[in-house]
C-alpha cells in the first residue's frame, strides 16, 4: 500500500509517477486503457473526456483512468503497479529531436519528444536503445523522470 500526494492541477497518474510510484500506463491521454484502477473509495473530479470505454461491469465496480482523473477527497485505489523492468515489454517509439545542448566538444544533452499517444513506460535506471539512420545502433541511460515519458 502507498499513500502519495496529488498536487492542484494533476491527474491520479501524475501524482503517482512524481513520487515515485510506477504505475501501469502506456498513452497519458486516456486512449489506450493501461492505467485503468478501481477506486475504492473517495471522490473523483475533473474527469477529462477519453476515447477508452469502459464495460458495463468495469463502471458497475467503479473503474477510472488515472490519467484523466483528479482528486477531490483522500482515494483509496487499486491500480497495477510496476515491480521491476521486466514487468514492462520491450517498446520501440518513433521520437523527433526536442531540443540538442552541447555540454562540451564531446557530449550533448539529446532531447526526444514521443508521440501523444505512444509515451515511453520506464523505471528509473533503465536505458534505450537509439536507432538512428546514418549511426550505429547505441544504448543510452535515460536521465529524465518516469513521470513524464512524453520528453526523455
Amino acid at each position: 500500500m502507498h499513500s502519495f500526494p496529488v498536487e492542484h492541477g494533476e491527474t491520479l497518474l501524475e501524482g503517482a509517477l512524481r513520487t515515485g510510484i510506477s504505475l501501469e500506463y502506456n498513452c497519458n491521454n486516456g486512449r489506450c486503457g493501461k492505467c485503468q484502477a478501481r477506486l475504492i473509495s473517495g471522490e473523483i473530479g475533473n474527469i477529462s473526456p477519453s476515447d477508452f470505454v469502459f464495460t458495463q461491469i468495469q463502471k458497475s465496480q467503479n473503474y477510472i483512468l488515472l490519467c484523466r482523473c483528479k482528486p477531490i477527497s483522500n482515494l483509496v485505489i487499486e491500480a497495477n503497479e510496476l515491480d521491476a523492468d521486466t514487468d514492462i515489454r520491450q517498446q520501440t517509439i518513433t521520437t523527433r529531436v526536442y531540443k540538442i545542448n552541447r555540454i562540451g566538444d564531446n557530449f550533448i544533452v539529446l532531447q526526444l519528444r514521443t508521440p501523444r499517444n505512444q509515451t515511453l513506460q520506464f523505471l528509473a535506471g533503465q536505458h534505450v536503445s537509439l536507432n538512428i539512420k546514418g549511426l550505429a545502433l547505441r544504448n543510452k541511460s535515460i536521465a529524465s523522470c518516469p513521470c513524464n515519458g512524453m520528453y526523455l
